[in-house]
């Protein structure tokens, strides 16, 4: 019965060391708060739920070593999931979708590994790395019909984006103020203006990349 397998209302995570296994169930809430806070919590994870309907799916704010699996989140407001001052993070095999906000967003968060994740059909960035964002991994990820840019990287250097599918986004890859970062095997096309765009950006490594069908190419 689909009504037996929906909780309204928020969750907060509040030990460390913990598994919740959503078990497929939906997580609902009223179009304001956070669906899942992990501020402040190590080793966590959280699999298997559907979240929608907050205006931040899931927030970690000062964690580490947490891992966020299997999750869907839609019809969030603001963030489908933010990270802020947090590290060592796993985001794997999420899809992020249909949300007014950002997909993925984190702000002075580093050594966090994003992979084969689903962000699209978002109203505003994909996956937007800021303010000293560093040493943050993004592999395999599909990021797809956003209508701000695919991937942004603000002020945040030593990043990896690899093995991407960055396609039919309004706007391309961005690097503006960041330095270092390394940009190989992804795909990028069909954006609707620039492929990949370097702004007040240097010593970044761009290889292998096929860069096909945007307005330009590089700029």
């Amino acid at each position: 019965d689909v009504y037996k397998r929906q909780i309204y209302g928020n969750v907060v995570i509040e030990r460390d060391n913990i598994v919740v296994d959503g078990a497929g169930y939906t997580l609902e809430g009223a179009g304001s708060g956070t669906g899942i806070d992990m501020s402040g919590r190590r080793s966590a994870t959280i699999k298997d739920i559907e979240i929608t309907l907050f205006e931040i799916g899931i927030y970690l704010q000062g964690s580490s070593t947490c891992t966020i699996s299997k999750i869907n989140i839609t019809l969030t407001k603001e963030y489908g999931i933010r990270l802020e001052s947090s590290s060592d993070n796993t985001l794997f095999g999420n899809n992020i979708l249909s949300n007014t906000g950002y997909g993925v967003f984190l702000s002075h968060s580093s050594n966090n590994n994003l992979s084969d994740n689903t962000v699209a059909n978002n109203d505003d960035f994909g996956v937007f790395l800021s303010y000293s964002s560093n040493n943050n991994t993004l592999s395999g990820n599909t990021i797809a019909n956003n209508d701000g840019y695919g991937v942004f990287l603000y002020d945040s250097s030593n990043n990896s984006l690899s093995g991407n599918n960055i396609t039919n986004n309004l706007q391309c890859v961005m690097l503006g103020h960041s330095s270092n970062n390394t940009l190989s095997g992804n795909t990028v096309a069909n954006n609707g203006y620039y492929g990949i765009e370097l702004f007040y950006s240097s010593n970044n490594s761009l290889s292998g990349n096929n860069i096909t069908k945007n307005w330009h190419g590089i700029y």
